[in-house]
């Protein structure tokens, strides 16, 4: 089964990044990743359990929705629109992504910034679309979404959105992406949009991964790894995806000793940050995200790690849900998996089962850093998908 597949995959793949092969982490209480193997256990057995009693799936009815390329490049141009307002031009053009994502964590966002994860929920819907398609899928309309997207992500100077789209990509084309060179002249292009944004976070400072990793770490980088000078963006770049994609394990296995464990939810809106935004600002909820962030920062609190360092969707679950809130939620898991199969509504070579599959496969691997679907826009996608057949104008 791909479900299982891709958590034991990114789980091993995980677990060998952060080993003494690349960056060795020390004082680490591994004996909490139990609270990592039991829910993954649990799910296995929930879904498994569902397979044998044969539940029937819920099988929502379809509104066909027409997708129009217009429509499409309207909105990727009026988030572009939108989005230059919360980045200097000069920082931009200096490539400084570290000025540029400070900058945007700091703002105060406009309302145009934030309609802006809305908007982008028709084209990526539509990209998805052109996408599952088996020829043509770069076409003009894809393109300029991709290139759009590309765009925001340089804005924010974040790497999460190359990520994400990557991965999407990936999960519904496969090898089909490197069949031919323009194919692979296009992700090329993307990937290497993502390593300037990671480069410029950090040139601009004289920024040393070494000193940064085994700083604010408790952690030695491997010495084979820094040992020549003369490969130095290369060592950088390895560094980085050992580090990016290595960290988070071992940063849960310490800081979840720091939750106060409760046995009712105690965020449960935080799980989506835009509805918890809404829901705050009409007093429904009678705290800030500000002080609810600091809160879960806090959790790093004599840990060795520090306090944005990811630590893997596990600590995300159980800081705002707690108890009976994360049992719950790892039931939801594989209920939406098996829905997902199972639905007589759905077929393998459906164009709505493949762009579903590609989502659930994002939400296992991103589970194990930072959550996509506290992303306004990833998250919205996959509840509109549930209710709609998408096709082609």
């Amino acid at each position: 089964m791909i479900y299982l597949k891709t958590i034991l995959s990114t789980l091993f793949i995980t677990l060998l990044l952060a080993s003494e092969l690349f960056i060795s982490y020390n004082n680490i209480q591994y004996s909490n990743i139990i609270l990592i193997f039991f829910p993954i256990a649990f799910c296995i057995i929930v879904y498994l359990l569902l397979c044998y009693l044969n539940i029937k799936a819920v099988n929502l009815k379809f509104t066909t929705v027409k997708f129009n390329p217009a429509i499409s490049v309207l909105l990727m141009i009026l988030c572009v629109i939108f989005q230059m307002a919360s980045f200097s031009l000069e920082s931009f053009l200096e490539l400084n992504f570290l000025e540029i994502r400070e900058n945007f964590i700091e703002r105060t966002p406009t309302l145009g910034e934030q309609l802006v994860p809305l908007f982008l929920v028709y084209p990526l819907i539509h990209f998805t679309l052109i996408f599952s398609k088996k020829e043509g899928y770069f076409n003009a309309t894809s393109i300029f979404i991709l290139i759009a997207l590309m765009f925001i992500g340089f804005t924010t100077g974040g790497r999460q959105i190359f990520m994400q789209i990557l991965l999407l990509m990936v999960f519904l084309k496969g090898k089909a992406l490197v069949t031919n060179p323009r194919n692979i002249l296009f992700i090329s292009l993307f990937v290497l949009a993502a390593s300037v944004v990671t480069i410029g976070r950090y040139e601009k400072e004289n920024f040393d991964k070494v000193i940064f990793v085994e700083t604010l770490m408790p952690a030695n980088v491997n010495p084979i790894l820094i040992k020549s000078n003369e490969s130095e963006f290369y060592k950088d770049i390895f560094l980085e995806f050992s580090f990016y994609f290595g960290h988070q394990i071992p940063g849960f296995c310490n800081k979840v000793n720091n939750i106060d464990w409760q046995w009712l939810p105690k965020y449960l809106w935080a799980m989506q940050p835009f509805l918890e935004r809404q829901l705050i600002k009409a007093g429904i909820l009678n705290y800030s995200q500000e002080e609810r962030y600091d809160n879960f920062k806090a959790l790093a609190d004599n840990t060795g790690f520090f306090d944005v360092s990811w630590s893997t969707g596990f600590l995300d679950i159980y800081y705002n849900l707690s108890i009976v809130g994360s049992i719950l939620f790892f039931i939801l898991v594989p209920l939406l998996l098996y829905n997902t199969e199972q639905s007589r509504l759905l077929k393998p070579d459906d164009v709505k089962y493949k762009i579903l599959t590609a989502f659930n496969l994002l939400f296992i691997i991103t589970f194990f850093m930072t959550p996509a679907f506290s992303d306004t826009t990833i998250f919205f996608s996959y509840l509109i998908l549930y209710v709609i057949k998408p096709v082609s104008a």
